[in-house]
């Protein structure tokens, strides 16, 4: 009787200390749906992710981004062509910016080059990123000023 019970003890410690626990999982915003296009009506769609992930790179940690917006432009460089990106613009004047890819109505991360571009400076016509197009590729950089700091981090 005495085996039985501490057979059922043993049993019972080894399942209670074998539970799953989850672990957290990294983050993998640069494969989701970014927004939606609407004819030329263009919406943020996950915002919510990406936001908190990109002030990582936010040159003071007290800023934040308090408005996202996808922009069709065209590129200036070796060709003009259209491009989308995704800007997010904060209060003290820094802008973030990732290029997309437009695949039926839905906007996604550029995968050819998954890079978010910071511009921050004081510039007197103001720091944004820019899309340059050099031998088909296309490159964000920043306003060509002086003041204009560009930095890249890797999606």
């Amino acid at each position: 009787m005495k085996i039985k019970f501490f057979v059922v003890l043993f049993l019972l410690i080894i399942g209670v200390s074998c539970k799953n626990e989850t672990v957290p999982k990294e983050s993998n915003y640069p494969e989701n749906i970014v927004g939606t296009a609407q004819g030329e009506s263009y919406t943020v769609t996950s915002a919510d992710v990406i936001q908190p992930e990109w002030e990582k790179y936010l040159s003071d940690k007290s800023s934040s981004i308090e408005t996202f917006e996808i922009i069709k432009g065209r590129t200036t460089g070796d060709a003009v062509k259209d491009f989308y990106m995704l800007v997010g613009k904060c209060k003290d004047g820094q802008t973030i910016a990732a290029l997309l890819d437009l695949k039926g109505n839905n906007f996604y991360f550029n995968q050819a080059n998954p890079v978010a571009v910071r511009c921050h400076g004081t510039c007197t016509g103001g720091c944004l990123p820019i899309a340059t197009a050099i031998k088909g590729a296309v490159f964000l950089s920043c306003s060509p000023c002086a003041d204009c700091i560009k930095t890249d981090h890797f999606l």
